[in-house]
């Protein structure tokens, strides 16, 4: 019937006129064709892309094979055909370091080219742990890692424009790259040059906000056999984070290309191997501005055939549960540098398994490359202190974070007497010694700093180090950053667990077996016992046999007692003879005066020399006495002289000055000035050269008669030692100038004869002079170290403490110069600093100050006082009396020593008003200084230290100068007199002065 009718139809049609027949069987045939022809559905296209997905503005999605492909809407403007296809055939080798998990998935395109989209792939083998699956794209001539996050058991990527295919990889293990940092004056054992790959070398940080850097040390150049040398940049200035001039920087493209370029042509003059990035505290909204710069300098960089690291804070995390990177954009930075080093949070509990530190793990290697991150570890100790919102950090080698636990203290003084238990103690340690922690996987313990500051000492040791190591590897990163691994003082076994990670790529399984070893010697240095005791008391009795001089010690073992780690301070016990009991006499006539045994003297004992002592078969039965306990037969060092712990001085401010009562033999008129003046101290420099010439001969006539002269008119004196004799001096030292010894033992050999010779006559001794000053520490060229004059007080302290307890020891003071380079002058701020960290707390009763005023009242601030008419020397704490005087108490606050005092060894301002001569070359200031503003500003000084309460004896600088060397020298301009004797305006306001 449908045919019969069909057929009807087309005759009943043939049968119209011509012109109907051409639009029936023409022209509509026709634009049906065309119609199947045209786009965007035209039967070509159709035919063609049968097998694809077409995707318009409204976006789309394709799927095949665990692969999803979305595109959003309005990113394509002209229909695409899609087409996912999955095969075994590879492009190109792999990636270095990467097994296949599933097929090459291709992805082919019609129509517009370069579209965003998202992908989703499915985790192929779930097996295998997610954080070790990396997603890769193939480019056309190379793979390239594609940024990712974790959603539902699928990797999820967001790209800018669709790639010819995509992989799904497994990471393999390999070996990682151990780096660390090099502090200035640290150089690298040759010992361990082949086990650390590169070293980063702290020597730059921003100068100003305009894009200029500074260098705080020489370069890195490579030589043979040494690792890689990075210098390091940082923004962190004398330990103030200064990311206001940071921030300034990205936000000016002149100050960012001036900063770019002062970087690159710090690697150039240097010959480093590349650059390391430590740039901290980065405004979220400069998010893009740092990425930036780090692609500009990447680029700078790479020209040079140098590489970019960049040490990046740790994520926190956000108020969406997610990792906020803050203004640091992980992924986009990860591919412009050529390695990215992740900084821990510094609580040790970040490492707990499924903690901080995993976490930020998990999402670093989604975002970066893995082949490109490092992680970053520490060895030592992390001392933390205050409260939550105010909490201070501060990471120390070994030795220096267990300072103020490893200090012997006996409980029964009383008792030392031979044939008794003589009770000792680690106060320091408080109730228990130390304390594991199963989630830090370490030991810590806590102290009660002199200010009552509760501090908590978390030690990162081998075995910690390892477990560490071993979570790096599990993420199988490029490398890890091991800061402190150079520190003399740090677990000697690190090096053994770095070196077995190396070899194995799986560190050791060391056993926490922390333990104290108690060491107990006579005063000839023989052994007389060891023994050890776990971490979980600090209490040890010692039954002394003998009477005699002995030196007690405890050490820290990391291995259960084998060795030790590190040594404590020794305590000198001197055991006396039992005294005899007396007998009744039975006659009732005379009774006998009993007389009792006499005792021996209390005296010092001189520290024992080293000897080769072999180590006895059972040291409990030497017959110095017995301990219940392990005991350990292995040789002992010999021991460092001990001291009591510093004296809280108290009283308020005291008053003296400087004179040179050596050139000026008349004492009369030198101490009468003194009296005048009101004054009870008077400070003498004592020139170590001119009283040892050779070593072990004294010469203190001439000492002798000043100290007597003062004694007898009621002047305490203050000595400030310094010089080092020529004999003394390292050989490769600049003998042009003045500097320390060689051995600073030489050092405590002179103060222990000069402090034993003027016992109970001279009050203090000031140890050095302005140690962070090139002409004072033996030249330029890195000389000055805070280590070494640390090292230096300890043996000055211990010294004068021995011979005269009541002498009250001072640091040296620094000098405030405002230059910071390293080799011509060290910040005072920073090195003092340093020193604190270095156990200043515990070697001197005082800290030394030179508070310079320069042309500034005592009482203005530095951040804010200008003067047009005395311009110059502002805008730096250095040029001001207050600046350095409330900084110094800062830092002491910071570190715990705020119960101690400043004494103020030399200050005052310049003036050639009425000298008749013009200011000395570098002292021009003085010449806008007059008399009278020397004079108020004296006073006004004093009256600001008697409010502040923590400052002690104030010196003026100086009494007689000007009479000594002449009016056109550079001191004289300071002095309280003139070259004729008369007085200043300054004298008679100090004599006037309220006291």
């Amino acid at each position: 019937m449908f045919a019969a009718n069909t057929r009807a139809t087309i005759v009943e049609r043939l049968r119209r006129p011509i012109s109907q027949r051409l639009v029936y069987f023409g022209l509509v045939p026709l634009l049906v064709l065309l119609t199947l022809l045209a786009p965007p559905v035209g039967l070509i296209d159709r035919w063609r892309y049968r097998d694809y997905t077409r995707i318009d503005q409204r976006g789309g999605q394709i799927q095949g094979n665990g692969v999803t492909l979305q595109i959003p809407a309005g990113t394509v403007n002209n229909p695409t055909y899609l087409r996912l296809s999955q095969t075994a055939n590879l492009p190109a080798a792999l990636p270095g370091g990467y097994e296949q998990v599933g097929a090459f998935t291709e992805i082919q395109t019609s129509g517009t080219a370069g579209s965003p989209a998202v992908i989703n792939i499915s985790l192929a083998n779930p097996t295998q742990p997610v954080n070790q699956q990396d997603l890769y794209a193939w480019e056309g001539a190379q793979w390239k890692f594609l940024p990712n996050r974790v959603e539902n058991n699928q990797l999820v990527a967001e790209m800018g424009t669709l790639p010819p295919g995509l992989i799904l990889l497994h990471s393999s293990k390999g070996q990682l790259q151990v780096s660390s940092n090099l502090a200035a004056g640290q150089e690298i054992p040759p010992a361990t040059a082949q086990r650390i790959s590169q070293v980063y070398v702290n020597s730059l940080v921003l100068d100003g906000e305009e894009g200029s850097v500074t260098s705080t040390r020489g370069g890195a150049a490579n030589g043979t056999g040494s690792p890689k040398g990075l210098l390091a940049s940082t923004n962190v200035v004398n330990g103030v984070v200064r990311s206001d001039w940071l921030n300034n920087i990205l936000t000016k493209d002149d100050w960012r290309n001036t900063h770019v370029k002062a970087l690159a042509a710090q690697i150039t003059n240097n010959n480093a191997a590349g650059l390391a990035i430590d740039y901290r505290q980065v405004d979220p909204a400069l998010r893009q501005q740092f990425t930036t710069f780090a692609q500009d300098l990447a680029q700078a960089l790479h020209t040079q055939q140098k590489s970019l690291a960049l040490i990046l804070p740790p994520s926190q995390v956000g108020r969406d549960g997610r990792l906020d990177s803050g203004g640091y954009d992980w992924a986009k930075l990860g591919e412009v540098a050529d390695q990215i080093v992740l900084r821990t949070p510094d609580s040790p509990t970040s490492f707990a398994p499924g903690g901080a530190v995993e976490t930020m793990l998990n999402e670093a290697v989604r975002l970066v490359d893995r082949r490109k991150l490092s992680l970053m570890l520490r060895i030592g100790g992390q001392d933390i202190s205050g409260a939550a919102a105010t909490e201070k950090v501060l990471f120390k080698a070994f030795q220096e974070a267990l300072a103020p636990a490893l200090n012997v203290a006996i409980k029964t003084p009383s008792d030392l007497v031979a044939g008794k238990n003589v009770e000792l103690d680690l106060p320091g340690f408080g109730s228990a010694t130390l304390k594991y922690d199963p989630a830090a996987q370490t030991y810590f313990f806590t102290y009660t700093d002199t200010g009552q500051q509760k501090h908590t000492v978390w030690l990162e040791d081998a075995a910690s180090l390892g477990t560490h190591l071993a979570l790096a590897s599990n993420y199988h990163l490029a490398g890890v950053f091991i800061t402190g691994l150079l520190d003399a003082g740090s677990d000697p076994r690190a090096w053994d667990v770095v070196q077995a990670f190396l070899n194995a790529a799986q560190p050791p399984a060391l056993p926490n077996q922390m333990a104290i070893r108690w060491t107990i010697v006579d005063e000839q240095g023989k052994p007389v016992l060891q023994a050890t005791r776990g971490p979980e008391a600090a209490a040890f009795s010692w039954q002394t046999n003998l009477p005699g001089n002995y030196l007690v010690r405890a050490d820290l073992s990391t291995d259960g007692g084998l060795t030790v780690s590190n040594q404590g301070q020794s305590l000198k016990l001197n055991v006396l003879a039992p005294t005899s009991t007396p007998t009744a006499t039975p006659s009732p006539t005379s009774t006998p005066t009993n007389t009792p045994t006499p005792l021996p003297s209390n005296t010092p004992t001189p520290t024992p020399k080293p000897t080769n002592t072999a180590a006895p078969t059972a040291l409990a039965n030497t017959g110095g006495g017995t301990v219940q306990g392990a005991v350990t037969a292995t040789p002992v060092p010999a021991p460092v002289a001990a001291a009591p712990p510093p004296r809280v001085l108290g009283g308020g401010v005291d008053y003296g000055v400087q004179a040179d009562m050596m050139s000026d033999g008349n004492h009369g008129r030198i101490l009468g000035a003194v009296q005048q003046l009101g004054f009870h101290w008077v400070k003498q420099q004592v020139e170590w050269k001119r009283y040892e010439p050779n070593k072990g001969q004294y010469d203190f006539g001439a000492l002798d008669t000043l100290v007597s002269n003062a004694n007898a008119a009621g002047i305490r004196v203050m000595f400030s030692v310094v010089k080092a004799p020529r004999w003394a001096r390292p050989g490769d030292t600049d003998f042009s100038v003045e500097g320390p010894p060689a051995n600073p033992q030489d050092y405590g050999d002179f103060m222990s004869a000069l402090a034993s010779h003027f016992s109970g006559r001279v009050g203090a001794y000031e140890i050095w002079n302005e140690q962070n000053l090139w002409y004072e520490w033996g030249g330029q060229g890195g000389r000055i170290s805070p280590r070494a004059y640390i090292e230096l007080l300890k043996r000055a302290y211990v010294a004068v403490k021995n011979a005269d307890p009541n002498a009250v020891v001072i640091s040296g003071a620094l000098t405030p110069t405002g230059v910071n380079d390293g080799s011509i002058a060290m910040d005072d701020r920073s090195y003092l600093e340093q020193m604190y960290q270095l156990g200043l707390a515990n070697f001197c009763d005082a800290v030394g100050a030179h508070p310079s005023g320069f042309n500034n009242p005592p009482d203005a601030d530095w951040q804010t006082w200008s003067d047009p008419a005395a311009s110059g020397f502002k805008g730096h704490p250095s040029f001001f009396f207050r600046g350095t005087m409330e900084g110094y108490r800062n830092i002491m606050a910071v570190y715990g020593d705020s119960r101690k005092k400043i004494w103020v060894t030399e200050f005052g301002w310049a003036t050639v008003d009425h000298l008749g001569v013009g200011p000395a070359h570098g002292y021009e200031y003085a010449a806008t200084n007059t008399e009278q503003k020397q004079a108020d500003w004296l006073v006004k000084a004093f009256q600001m230290a008697q409010n502040w309460g923590w400052v002690g004896t104030m010196f003026v600088w100086n009494l007689n100068f000007a009479p000594v060397s002449g009016a056109a020298d550079e001191k004289a301009a300071f002095g309280l007199v003139r070259s004729d004797w008369s007085h200043r305006p300054a004298f008679d306001a100090l004599a006037n002065m309220a006291k």
